[in-house]
């Protein structure tokens, strides 16, 4: 959201000691829209997450062996970081993003379909 993009994505990775380092498994991609807020994206990346590692167990489970790529994490364009810096949180707020709204709560609680728009 801070960088502006239009899609966000979730990566599958082969465990390794650094975060996002391992091969990469399995990704997928989700479109933004102008009213989504963090709290909704997490919710939606979460759901395609699980999507990912859903598939890639029914992988394993038939005995094969899944497709892996390496990942060169000195060209990631948004390293993981756990958490951002006081800067980017007033610019996010200065974008106008919002971090969570009362509906978003609403539909995660009552399991409605995050991925709807």
């Amino acid at each position: 959201m801070l960088n502006g993009v239009s899609e966000i994505g979730t990566t599958l990775h082969r465990t390794t000691a650094r975060i996002d380092a391992g091969d990469v498994l399995a990704q997928s991609a989700l479109t933004r829209t102008a009213t989504d807020s963090h709290l909704a994206l997490t919710a939606k990346a979460t759901v395609a997450g699980i999507a990912l590692l859903k598939r890639h167990m029914e992988t394993l489970e038939r005995g094969e062996t899944p497709d892996a790529r390496p990942i060169d994490v000195s060209r990631a364009r948004y390293p993981y970081r756990s958490w951002p810096a006081r800067e980017e949180l007033r610019r996010f707020h200065a974008q106008g993003n919002t971090f969570w709204r009362a509906s978003d709560f609403r539909r995660i609680l009552a399991f409605e379909d995050v991925l709807a728009a």
